[in-house]
């Protein structure tokens, strides 16, 4: 019931078994890619990624000025509401106030405004 022992690799260096061709064409294709990178690929690389980046922060800004934007909003709506029922109130009081001293015609208005106060 012993734990079974995997094999040990060899270590061995596995390109000592190529031959001088394999290396030389090994080694060709891996300067043949460095040449690729330094030729723009890893340039282009570069570009998309900064692209990437730009644009992810551009939505981000975006996201945030439609935020702004809807809160400006909501409270233009609030001061308006806040507008309107302050003159609602006011034109309440005024109403109140001409039934209370009977109405616009007639009277001293000096007593009229005596009244209201409770002089």
């Amino acid at each position: 019931m012993g734990r079974k022992r995997e094999k040990k690799k060899s270590a061995v260096d596995p390109s000592s078994s190529m031959s001088a061709e394999e290396k030389q064409a090994l080694w060709n294709r891996y300067l043949d890619r460095n040449i690729d990178v330094m030729n723009g690929s890893k340039t282009n690389k570069r570009e998309s990624k900064s692209d990437r980046k730009s644009d992810k922060h551009d939505f981000k800004l975006d996201k945030l000025d439609s935020k702004t934007a809807k809160s400006l909003a909501s409270a233009a709506k609030r001061t308006a509401l806040a507008s309107v029922l302050k003159w609602i109130v006011i034109l309440i009081g005024v109403v109140y106030a001409i039934t209370k001293t009977g109405g616009l015609g007639g009277g001293d208005l000096l007593e009229k405004a005596k009244g209201l106060f409770g002089g």
